[in-house]
Parts: structure tokens; C-alpha cells; sequence
């Protein structure tokens, strides 16, 4: 059956917002090899299919053309892009649409400056300090840092030489510009922001860079093109294409494209193993390495630990997937493996080569750099989050800050007062009403037809005692949704 987005027609009486769509396996994480988010809603946020050109303007009147990595800022309303092929860094509103540029002239160059007087050579990725304040580029053969209050930018680490072949990079470790990369297309910031982790891709390393002393090692990776675990530079690396550190700061994600593999890497111990992946390049979901990946490409983790996904953008793959963490368990989230800018929800979608990805703090939304376009995803996540993550890093939308959870370290289910008999009746595919719990001003909603509901009503807007509004559209039927308003809300079974 084709999955649709049911609608909540506008109650009378009161104002009601749906916030998410999921189906009802999410509550308890689904499992190894189903698609997730069959509802995630993937729409276009600028750009226009086949113009790989960098035009300001609005939605898509602007076109964006090949954006490698793109990065949230300003409480998640604002996305930096990086436009190798553009030599600029474009700067998205999401609430608008509009784009204009950053950074660079658009020609290719070194040359420091500010805004868009400065040369970019080759940037691949943006990462900003956790109080914006500071810019870092992945610019190839540099590493560029911008004063976010100026827009002043100047080249921290980095030179090239001129041969047959023109400028060209190198692998020796040294401080600031006598250092050298052949190709530094992916960074993440580490150590208290005091750290950049680089992804030197074609020289198959991973770099490390103190921001403050402008020193360049070797943190992983001996420099061979190959696969193997180990330990520090005792281990080998195929084509950088992705970094993301989670939330411990202590255990760094590597996409190792070449190998089709996502590697794990201890900070504190300089241990590399293999999280997820096998030699086999596909699109197969499952845990560990009996999952496979089609051409990885950028990474991103939320800022909550409690989430414990990483999202995985897959360029040629044309999808996204999450990986859990802790399990390894690979699901897709959204696009079906074809080639395509087509809209949707989940695996109806389509995309033109997923390079980056960036996620809000709850992963409510994933925004994806592809090929012509910035797409984003609305995806559901309330029912995969413990409520400790709730309660510390989720501000739901309207602004309304997520209510304290009663037990902060039980399921989303169970903080919200449900018994096992109302968790079991929440599975229920064949109950026939939607019962809503509400704790301040947030309802969330059981399950009819494989799906449940979440709204928001404004506190002072909620009814008095219990009463009826009129769910349509979900599989041609209508259903009542009985606002259930107690203390602490809870699920009736």
C-alpha cells in the first residue's frame, strides 16, 4: 500500500499542529533491513535540476549546483554550503529560501580577503565553532579559517607547489602553511574546539591540526591506499569521504568510501576498527558488517547522545541511511537507490548524488547537499528518543521547550505515563481511535492504520475536560482523536 501523510483538517474550537508522522514500529526502533520513515517528507529548498551553476536568489530561482558539504548554524535556521566546483560558500535561510554567497569570487584561488573578495581553491566542507564565531574550510589544499563577525579569511595550514600538473599539494606534517595536504575534504572540530580532524582524502590519512599552535600530524592512516584495522598510523585508509564525531568527543566515524565501509576510531586509545560495512559495494541494510554501502560520502550525528544515530549521506547511492551507534544497525531513511530530484515521502523520493548531510539537534530535520539541489527531510524521530535526550537538547517547534521527563531514563513511551497494557494497545494496528496524552501543552497520539500522531496545542488553548476532534484522510477513513487531559496525560488502553 502506498503510504500517504493523513491530515489533520483544522479543528474547530482550537488550534491543533501536527508535528510528525511515523510509522508505529519507531517507537521501539524498528528493525534491521525495513525502510524508515515511509512518511518522512523530503522536499526541495533551492536549486533546479541540471543547473550546476551559482546564482542568488530564492528557492528554486537559485541554483546551488554541486553542494559538498553543508553545515546548520543560527539555531538551526540557517545552512552554509560549500560549492567546490563554485569556489564559494553559499549561505541558505531555511525559513525563506534564500541564497546568497558567502565567501569567494567564484574563481579559484588562495588568495586571503574578506567575503567575497577572498579565493576559495577547492572547499569541500564548512564546520563552525559551538558559539559561531569561527568558520573552518576544508579548502583542498588549505585550511581556511573565516571570522563569522568580519568575514576576514585567512589560510591557517597548507601550501601548494607548482608542477607539470599545476598546484599540487603533499603529506608532510609541519606547522601551518609548511604543512601539506593533497586533499583535505572533510573536518570536524574535536578536543573543546581546540582540535580540527581532517580527512586528507588521497592521502588516504586522517590530519590533525591544532587551531591555536597551526601544528600538523598524522593521526591515523600510514599514507597506503588499502584496508586495515589497527592502531594510530599502523592502519590504512581507501578515500576519505566523510567525518562526524559523536557526542563522547571521543569516538570519530570515518567514511571509507574506497573500502564501502564506515570505520570507528577511538581518539583515546588511536584504535580503528570497522563499525559497519563490507567489501561488497550495495545498498543492503542490516547490522555491522552485514550491512553494505553504495559510495559513502559525509556524516553527521546529532548533538544529543541519547539519540545514538548517525546519518549517513550515500553520493552515487543516491540515499540516505542512520546507523545506531551503539548496535550498528543500517536503515534507510530516504530515497530508494534511483536516480532522481523527485519529492516525496521515504523511499518514494529520489536524489541526485548525496554528498552531505546535516541534522538539527532532534534530527527532525536532515538537510542534504546532492547534486543541483539542497533537499531536506522531515522526518519523525519522537518515539526513538529516550527522555533524558528530550528533556536536555529538544526544543520542539513553535518554540515550546519539551516538558521535563518523569523518569529520565525510560522510553518516550513510558515518560509519558503509559502501562504496559497502553504500550501493547498502542501497537494495536486495528484500534480504532486515536487517544492523545498531554503533558503541558504537547499531545501525543496513539496509532490507527500502522500509524501514529503527535500535535501540539497551545496550553492555554487546551480544552477543559475531554473532548473529540476529527482526524480525515488516513486511508480514505475518518477516525475521532479523544484528547485524554490529565495531570500527566498517559495512554488509554
Amino acid at each position: 500500500m502506498e503510504s500517504r501523510a493523513p491530515k489533520l483538517p483544522r479543528p474547530r474550537m482550537r488550534r491543533v499542529v501536527l508535528l510528525c508522522i511515523c510509522s508505529v514500529f519507531l517507537l521501539f526502533g524498528g528493525g534491521a533491513g525495513e525502510t524508515l520513515f515511509d512518511t518522512s517528507e523530503v522536499s526541495t529548498l533551492a536549486g533546479a535540476y541540471n543547473a550546476d551553476y551559482a546564482l542568488d536568489g530564492t528557492g528554486t530561482s537559485a541554483l546551488v549546483g554541486t553542494s559538498y558539504g553543508v553545515a546548520l548554524a543560527d539555531h538551526d535556521s540557517v545552512l552554509y554550503i560549500a560549492q567546490k566546483n563554485h569556489f564559494k560558500i553559499r549561505r541558505l535561510v531555511v525559513a525563506t529560501g534564500v541564497v546568497t554567497t558567502y565567501l569567494g569570487t567564484g574563481t579559484t584561488g588562495s588568495a586571503d580577503g574578506v567575503g567575497t573578495a577572498a579565493q576559495l581553491a577547492s572547499p569541500g566542507d564548512v564546520v563552525l565553532t559551538e558559539d559561531e564565531s569561527i568558520m573552518y574550510l576544508a579548502d583542498g589544499l588549505y585550511i581556511r579559517r573565516v571570522s563569522m563577525v568580519s568575514g576576514a579569511v585567512s589560510t591557517i595550514a597548507g601550501h601548494a607547489t607548482y608542477g607539470d600538473s599545476g598546484w599540487v599539494g603533499g603529506s608532510g606534517d609541519g606547522t601551518g602553511t609548511n604543512a601539506q595536504f593533497a586533499s583535505a575534504h572533510r573536518a570536524v572540530l574535536a578536543d573543546n574546539q581546540q582540535t580540527l580532524l581532517i580527512a586528507d582524502s588521497t592521502n588516504y590519512r586522517i590530519r590533525r591540526l591544532n587551531v591555536t599552535s597551526g601544528v600538523v600530524t598524522t593521526l591515523f592512516g600510514n599514507g597506503t591506499s588499502g584496508y586495515l584495522d589497527g592502531e594510530g598510523t599502523h592502519t590504512m585508509f581507501r578515500t576519505v569521504n566523510g567525518l562526524a564525531l559523536y557526542g563522547d568527543n571521543v569516538t570519530l566515524f570515518i567514511a571509507d568510501s574506497g573500502n564501502n565501509r564506515i570505520r570507528r576510531a577511538d581518539l583515546s586509545t588511536s584504535q580503528v576498527s570497522t563499525a559497519a560495512g563490507s567489501a561488497v559495494r550495495a545498498l543492503i541494510d542490516g547490522t555491522g558488517t552485514f550491512a553494505s554501502f553504495y559510495d559513502l560520502s559525509g556524516l553527521a550525528v546529532t548533538g544529543c547522545t541519547e539519540h545514538r544515530y548517525m546519518y549517513i549521506a550515500e553520493n552515487t547511492g543516491n540515499v540516505i541511511r542512520r546507523m545506531h551507534v551503539t548496535t550498528g544497525v543500517v536503515q534507510k531513511v530516504a530515497g530508494d537507490g534511483g536516480w532522481g530530484d523527485t519529492d516525496g515521502y521515504g523511499t518514494n523520493a529520489a536524489f541526485y548524488n548525496v554528498l552531505d548531510v546535516a541534522v538539527t539537534s532532534r534530527a527532525l530535520e536532515i538537510y542534504a547537499g546532492t547534486k543541483y539541489k539542497i533537499r531536506q527531510t522531515l522526518q519523525c524521530p519522537c518515539h526513538t528518543y529516550e527522555c533524558q535526550c528530550l528533556d536536555e537538547c529538544a526544543t520542539l517547534a513553535f518554540g515550546q521547550v519539551q516538558p521535563s521527563c518523569m523518569n529520565q531514563i525510560t522510553p518516550y513511551c513510558e515518560a509519558y505515563g503509559a502501562s504496559d497494557a497502553g504500550c501493547a494497545s498502542f501497537l494495536d494496528r486495528e484500534y480504532s481511535q486515536v487517544t492523545l496524552g498531554a503533558i503541558g501543552g504537547y499531545l501525543r497520539a496513539k496509532t490507527i492504520g500502522g500509524y501514529s500522531f503527535s500535535a501540539w496545542v497551545p496550553y492555554d488553548a487546551m480544552p477543559a475536560d475531554d473532548s473529540t476532534i476529527a482526524v480525515s484522510e488516513l486511508y480514505e477513513s475518518e477516525v475521532n482523536a479523544v484528547l485524554d487531559i490529565g495531570q500527566y496525560g498517559g495512554f488509554q488502553g
